[in-house]
């Protein structure tokens, strides 16, 4: 046999042999299976654990993970198995036990195999950093050394950061009855919990001392003694429902997802304060791009015969761009006065955002350097362009007209949510009664 033919049949031989290898690998492989069935995870809301069936798998910083193997077994002899990690956990896990450990698996078969459960208890460890990580469990067997490998992917979770509120400011007064909150976004929140409660005393010092009944960090979504809550996914929300008219108010924002809810104490301020307007009106009316709507309201004071004093006017406004707004208000009877402009296009150029929840008073920032891109585009205390205390001395009761021009035909439209009125001497609405028609003269005298 020539050293060609040699080399040929040792080359064939070689290859065989690597074959019949990688089917015994193959064999060894499907003979022994290790999976991953599920993962019992311990979080705040579920301190009895609740069964992840879907990866990544949640864990939470500080709380544990039982993840459950399934270990499917063919071969023809029993083994002891003995449940690891493959490489370190530390300084992310720690893994606390696996049982049982080692676990027993009898003589087998491809027809019947034998199905064992094996269990791993885990803790998140002193770096609990937020992110999806691949951790490598192993089943050796300690005699005959079959072995079969998973991966299981963890999603440590944190709990949301302290809430950084935007909209409403600490402090802000003649609010409306019915107000848009906004907050910051976090990283880690997947909803937020929303609760409003009455106080019966003026804001506290720090924000979290006004004596109202709410509760601390709720993790259930029931109100409690909240007078109002809501769970939304966004950072904003519209309150539905009506608060009480000329009534102090704290609010909360905590961020929420599986693993907990954001620390309030940490919060600045924790609860932040607002008081309503009194005599506030419902409207959802529409104002038209490049158009002009008009709206009607009536007002009595505390005491018949009571005059105005220290006027504000709030204005709720969800329009797309309020830099194409301008605002009036007139009162419209028992004696006309009016109308006093308010706001007239407030820095077009940067005031281009949506949505203005204003409560216009003399005294109060510039409408043109408070406005901004971002929503709310105008919020707080805005001075008025012609000063509300021209109203003062004027009735109480009577009617008044809320006048609003959007002054751009752009294509961004917008409605008026709600307006109030306030004044130092109590403001409450009452029913508005269109004047009567004009009465029909004829040859200077009035038909009968």
């Amino acid at each position: 046999m020539s050293r060609g033919t040699i080399a040929q049949h040792t080359a064939l031989w070689a290859g065989l042999i690597l074959a019949l290898s990688a089917s015994e690998v193959r064999a060894q492989a499907a003979n022994f299976i290790m999976t991953v069935d599920n993962a019992k995870i311990y979080t705040p809301f579920h301190p009895e654990g609740f069964i992840d069936t879907v990866p990544p798998y949640t864990m939470c910083a500080t709380y544990y993970a039982q993840f459950r193997f399934r270990y499917t077994w063919r071969h023809g002899y029993a083994e002891q198995v003995y449940t690891e990690p493959v490489g370190t956990f530390y300084p992310y896990y720690f893994l606390q036990q696996v049982f049982p450990n080692p676990i027993s698996m009898p003589v087998a078969s491809v027809a019947t195999p034998a199905v064992r459960t094996v269990f791993a208890d885990m803790v998140t460890g002193p770096v609990n950093t937020g992110g999806v990580r691949t951790l490598t469990f192993r089943g050796r067997g300690l005699f005959q050394g079959a072995t079969s490998s998973v991966n299981v992917l963890v999603d440590t979770q944190l709990p949301p950061s302290s809430t950084r509120y935007r909209e409403i400011p600490h402090l802000t007064e003649d609010m409306p009855l019915r107000p848009w909150l906004g907050w910051q976004q976090d990283l880690f929140a997947t909803s937020y919990r929303v609760d409003i409660a009455e106080c019966p005393g003026g804001p506290g010092t720090t924000g979290l001392g006004c004596g109202s009944a709410m509760t601390f960090q709720p993790l259930t979504p029931a109100c409690g003694s909240s007078d109002y809550c809501a769970t939304v996914p966004q950072t904003f929300h519209q309150v539905p429902t009506a608060l009480q008219p000329g009534q102090g108010y704290e609010y909360r924002v905590l961020g929420m997802n599986t693993c907990g809810v954001s620390e309030e104490q940490t919060a600045n301020p924790p609860r932040p304060y607002f008081k309503t307007a009194q005599a506030c009106f419902l409207v959802n009316g529409s104002i038209p791009d490049g158009g002009v709507a008009t709206f009607n309201a009536a007002t009595l004071g505390i005491n018949p015969g009571a005059s105005v004093q220290n006027l504000r006017l709030t204005v709720h406004a969800d329009h797309a761009q309020v830099g194409d707004l301008r605002i009036s208000l007139t009162k419209t009877s028992p004696a006309v006065l009016g109308p006093l402009t308010v706001m007239d296009q407030p820095n077009p150029t940067t005031c281009v955002g949506r949505r203005m929840q204003v409560a216009f008073a003399d005294g109060g920032a510039s409408a043109s350097t408070s406005c901004k891109s971002t929503e709310p585009a105008l919020s707080g205390r805005i001075n008025p362009i012609q000063a509300l205390g021209s109203f003062n001395g004027t009735l109480a009761e009577g009617t008044w007209q809320l006048r609003v021009e959007d002054t751009v035909a752009n294509g961004k439209a917008g409605s008026l949510v709600e307006w109030c009125l306030s004044s130092d001497v109590a403001l409450s609405p009452t029913t508005f009664v269109p004047p009567p028609p004009p009465m029909i003269m004829e040859n200077g005298f009035e038909s009968p």
